[in-house]
Protein backbone atom coordinates (compact mmCIF):
# COMPACT_ATOMS: atom_id res chain seq x y z
CA UNK A 1 0.00 0.00 0.00
CA UNK A 2 1.48 3.52 -0.78
CA UNK A 3 0.33 6.45 0.35
CA UNK A 4 3.07 9.22 -0.27
CA UNK A 5 1.39 10.98 -3.17
CA UNK A 6 -1.80 11.65 -1.28
CA UNK A 7 0.02 12.41 2.09
CA UNK A 8 2.32 15.49 0.08
CA UNK A 9 -1.63 16.24 -1.98
CA UNK A 10 -3.12 16.47 1.51
CA UNK A 11 -0.70 18.14 3.15
CA UNK A 12 -1.15 21.09 0.87
CA UNK A 13 -4.97 20.92 1.18
CA UNK A 14 -5.74 20.10 4.63
CA UNK A 15 -9.14 20.98 4.60
CA UNK A 16 -10.13 20.24 0.71
CA UNK A 17 -10.20 17.13 1.34
CA UNK A 18 -12.73 16.68 4.67
CA UNK A 19 -16.54 16.79 4.66
CA UNK A 20 -17.41 19.32 6.89
CA UNK A 21 -20.57 19.96 8.06
CA UNK A 22 -21.26 23.91 9.38
CA UNK A 23 -24.42 24.39 11.08
CA UNK A 24 -25.97 27.52 9.84
CA UNK A 25 -26.61 30.94 10.87
CA UNK A 26 -22.66 31.58 11.17
CA UNK A 27 -20.87 34.47 9.84
CA UNK A 28 -17.29 35.32 9.49
CA UNK A 29 -16.63 37.17 12.71
CA UNK A 30 -18.88 34.68 14.46
CA UNK A 31 -17.12 31.10 13.73
CA UNK A 32 -19.78 28.43 13.05
CA UNK A 33 -20.61 26.35 16.50
CA UNK A 34 -19.58 23.05 15.09
CA UNK A 35 -17.44 21.42 12.11
CA UNK A 36 -17.67 17.48 11.64
CA UNK A 37 -14.97 15.53 9.69
CA UNK A 38 -15.49 12.12 9.06
CA UNK A 39 -12.98 9.66 7.52
CA UNK A 40 -14.21 6.22 6.33
CA UNK A 41 -12.63 3.31 4.27
CA UNK A 42 -15.28 0.52 3.25
CA UNK A 43 -13.75 -2.83 1.62
CA UNK A 44 -16.56 -5.60 0.62
CA UNK A 45 -15.65 -7.64 -2.47
CA UNK A 46 -18.71 -8.69 -4.51
CA UNK A 47 -17.00 -12.33 -6.39
CA UNK A 48 -15.63 -15.45 -5.29
CA UNK A 49 -11.33 -15.20 -5.25
CA UNK A 50 -12.04 -11.45 -5.84
CA UNK A 51 -10.01 -8.51 -3.41
CA UNK A 52 -11.35 -5.33 -2.24
CA UNK A 53 -9.12 -2.69 -0.69
CA UNK A 54 -10.17 0.61 0.73
CA UNK A 55 -7.75 3.59 1.64
CA UNK A 56 -9.12 6.84 3.33
CA UNK A 57 -6.76 9.54 4.10
CA UNK A 58 -7.85 13.08 5.91
CA UNK A 59 -6.24 15.49 7.49
CA UNK A 60 -8.13 18.69 8.40
CA UNK A 61 -7.83 21.73 11.13
CA UNK A 62 -11.09 22.31 13.01
CA UNK A 63 -12.04 26.50 13.64
CA UNK A 64 -15.02 26.07 15.01
CA UNK A 65 -16.12 26.09 18.90
CA UNK A 66 -16.97 22.39 18.79
CA UNK A 67 -15.80 19.59 16.69
CA UNK A 68 -16.87 16.08 16.13
CA UNK A 69 -14.21 13.73 14.85
CA UNK A 70 -15.12 10.20 13.17
CA UNK A 71 -12.47 7.87 12.07
CA UNK A 72 -14.18 4.45 10.64
CA UNK A 73 -12.74 1.20 8.49
CA UNK A 74 -14.66 -1.77 7.88
CA UNK A 75 -13.53 -4.73 6.12
CA UNK A 76 -17.02 -7.42 4.91
CA UNK A 77 -17.08 -10.47 3.43
CA UNK A 78 -19.11 -13.13 2.11
CA UNK A 79 -17.64 -14.29 -0.78
CA UNK A 80 -15.54 -18.13 -0.52
CA UNK A 81 -12.00 -17.45 -1.04
CA UNK A 82 -12.38 -13.26 -1.08
CA UNK A 83 -10.02 -11.13 0.89
CA UNK A 84 -11.30 -7.76 2.48
CA UNK A 85 -8.55 -4.62 3.56
CA UNK A 86 -9.96 -1.19 4.66
CA UNK A 87 -7.52 1.57 5.90
CA UNK A 88 -7.95 5.04 7.85
CA UNK A 89 -5.60 7.65 8.75
CA UNK A 90 -7.18 10.56 10.10
CA UNK A 91 -4.96 13.59 11.46
CA UNK A 92 -7.11 16.74 12.78
CA UNK A 93 -5.67 19.74 14.17
CA UNK A 94 -8.21 21.69 16.82
CA UNK A 95 -5.86 24.29 18.08
CA UNK A 96 -9.12 26.77 19.28
CA UNK A 97 -11.79 24.44 19.38
CA UNK A 98 -13.09 24.33 23.20
CA UNK A 99 -15.21 20.81 22.87
CA UNK A 100 -13.79 17.71 20.93
CA UNK A 101 -15.55 14.60 20.54
CA UNK A 102 -13.21 11.62 18.80
CA UNK A 103 -14.76 8.43 17.99
CA UNK A 104 -12.43 5.89 15.99
CA UNK A 105 -13.98 2.48 15.05
CA UNK A 106 -12.06 -0.55 13.30
CA UNK A 107 -14.55 -3.55 12.27
CA UNK A 108 -13.79 -6.58 10.35
CA UNK A 109 -16.00 -9.55 9.55
CA UNK A 110 -17.31 -12.35 7.36
CA UNK A 111 -20.41 -14.21 7.34
CA UNK A 112 -21.45 -17.30 5.21
CA UNK A 113 -17.97 -17.82 3.58
CA UNK A 114 -14.97 -20.30 3.32
CA UNK A 115 -11.63 -19.57 3.21
CA UNK A 116 -12.30 -15.63 3.07
CA UNK A 117 -9.99 -13.28 5.15
CA UNK A 118 -9.65 -9.46 5.67
CA UNK A 119 -9.05 -6.84 7.91
CA UNK A 120 -9.52 -3.53 9.02
CA UNK A 121 -7.46 -0.77 10.24
CA UNK A 122 -8.11 3.13 11.96
CA UNK A 123 -5.53 5.04 12.94
CA UNK A 124 -7.03 8.49 14.38
CA UNK A 125 -4.74 11.48 15.75
CA UNK A 126 -6.49 15.00 17.40
CA UNK A 127 -3.90 17.66 18.18
CA UNK A 128 -5.66 19.44 20.40
CA UNK A 129 -4.78 22.87 22.61
CA UNK A 130 -6.16 21.40 26.05
CA UNK A 131 -6.31 18.06 27.24
CA UNK A 132 -9.96 19.27 28.43
CA UNK A 133 -11.40 19.38 25.58
CA UNK A 134 -11.34 15.97 23.98
CA UNK A 135 -13.96 13.58 24.59
CA UNK A 136 -12.72 10.23 23.09
CA UNK A 137 -13.79 6.82 22.37
CA UNK A 138 -11.82 4.42 20.54
CA UNK A 139 -12.74 0.63 19.73
CA UNK A 140 -12.59 -2.36 17.22
CA UNK A 141 -14.34 -4.96 16.33
CA UNK A 142 -14.43 -8.64 14.61
CA UNK A 143 -16.56 -11.89 14.28
CA UNK A 144 -17.12 -14.63 11.69
CA UNK A 145 -20.40 -16.62 11.40
CA UNK A 146 -21.39 -19.54 9.32
CA UNK A 147 -17.89 -19.51 8.57
CA UNK A 148 -15.19 -22.25 7.47
CA UNK A 149 -11.64 -21.25 7.49
CA UNK A 150 -12.24 -17.54 7.86
CA UNK A 151 -10.05 -15.13 9.14
CA UNK A 152 -10.85 -11.75 10.08
CA UNK A 153 -9.02 -8.71 12.50
CA UNK A 154 -9.69 -5.46 13.23
CA UNK A 155 -7.36 -2.44 14.72
CA UNK A 156 -7.78 1.02 15.68
CA UNK A 157 -5.38 3.14 17.19
CA UNK A 158 -6.44 6.61 18.38
CA UNK A 159 -4.03 9.25 19.69
CA UNK A 160 -4.49 12.33 21.43
CA UNK A 161 -1.66 15.37 21.73
CA UNK A 162 -2.20 18.15 23.32
CA UNK A 163 0.10 20.95 22.13
CA UNK A 164 0.00 24.46 22.97
CA UNK A 165 0.71 25.79 19.58
CA UNK A 166 -0.29 25.72 16.44
CA UNK A 167 2.18 23.81 14.31
CA UNK A 168 1.41 21.24 11.86
CA UNK A 169 3.45 18.17 10.65
CA UNK A 170 5.47 19.05 7.40
CA UNK A 171 5.43 16.65 4.39
CA UNK A 172 8.84 15.16 5.45
CA UNK A 173 7.09 14.22 9.00
CA UNK A 174 4.19 12.96 7.36
CA UNK A 175 6.39 10.53 5.44
CA UNK A 176 8.07 9.37 8.65
CA UNK A 177 4.63 9.04 10.04
CA UNK A 178 3.75 6.35 7.29
CA UNK A 179 6.34 4.33 7.22
CA UNK A 180 5.26 3.45 10.88
CA UNK A 181 1.95 3.23 10.34
CA UNK A 182 2.30 0.53 7.49
CA UNK A 183 3.32 -1.71 9.93
CA UNK A 184 -0.23 -2.30 10.86
CA UNK A 185 -0.96 -3.86 7.65
CA UNK A 186 1.96 -6.08 7.94
CA UNK A 187 1.07 -7.09 11.16
CA UNK A 188 -2.32 -7.45 10.81
CA UNK A 189 -1.99 -9.42 7.19
CA UNK A 190 -0.29 -12.78 9.07
CA UNK A 191 -3.14 -12.98 10.91
CA UNK A 192 -5.96 -12.83 8.37
CA UNK A 193 -4.64 -15.40 6.55
CA UNK A 194 -6.75 -18.45 6.37
CA UNK A 195 -3.07 -21.07 6.75
CA UNK A 196 -2.86 -20.57 10.50
CA UNK A 197 -4.27 -23.38 11.75
CA UNK A 198 -3.51 -25.06 15.09
CA UNK A 199 -4.90 -24.17 18.83
CA UNK A 200 -0.86 -22.35 19.61
CA UNK A 201 -0.82 -20.40 16.18
CA UNK A 202 -4.16 -19.22 17.16
CA UNK A 203 -3.25 -17.51 20.71
CA UNK A 204 0.52 -16.50 19.50
CA UNK A 205 -0.68 -14.42 16.60
CA UNK A 206 -2.80 -12.44 18.14
CA UNK A 207 -1.15 -11.38 21.04
CA UNK A 208 2.02 -10.86 18.72
CA UNK A 209 0.03 -8.66 16.60
CA UNK A 210 -1.18 -6.49 19.62
CA UNK A 211 2.14 -6.12 20.58
CA UNK A 212 3.94 -5.01 17.11
CA UNK A 213 0.47 -2.82 16.83
CA UNK A 214 1.15 -1.09 20.42
CA UNK A 215 4.93 -0.86 20.02
CA UNK A 216 4.47 0.91 16.77
CA UNK A 217 1.53 3.39 18.18
CA UNK A 218 3.68 3.93 20.55
CA UNK A 219 6.63 5.32 18.23
CA UNK A 220 3.97 6.92 16.23
CA UNK A 221 3.14 9.05 19.21
CA UNK A 222 6.72 10.02 20.07
CA UNK A 223 6.88 11.41 16.27
CA UNK A 224 3.60 13.48 16.51
CA UNK A 225 4.41 14.38 20.36
CA UNK A 226 7.91 15.60 19.46
CA UNK A 227 7.57 17.42 16.43
CA UNK A 228 5.05 19.42 17.50
CA UNK A 229 6.39 20.05 20.96
CA UNK A 230 3.83 18.85 22.78
CA UNK A 231 3.07 18.48 26.48
CA UNK A 232 1.58 15.83 26.63
CA UNK A 233 0.27 13.32 25.12
CA UNK A 234 -1.61 9.47 25.13
CA UNK A 235 -2.57 6.37 23.30
CA UNK A 236 -5.67 3.92 23.00
CA UNK A 237 -4.69 0.58 21.18
CA UNK A 238 -7.18 -1.97 20.42
CA UNK A 239 -7.12 -5.07 18.86
CA UNK A 240 -9.75 -7.93 17.35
Amino acid sequence: MTHTRLIRVAAACTVGTVAAVVVAGSTAADPPPRHDFTAAAVAIPVAPGTNADDDAIRFATAHGRSAKIDGVATSSLSCDGCSAHAFTVQIVYAPRTRVVIADNVATAWASQCAGCSGWAVSLQIVVARSAGAVTAANRALSFTTVCDNCSVRAAAVQIVVIAPSDRQLTPRQLDSLEALYERFAGALTPAASPSTTGARAAQATPNRTATTITATTEQIQAVVADSLGAISATHSVAVR
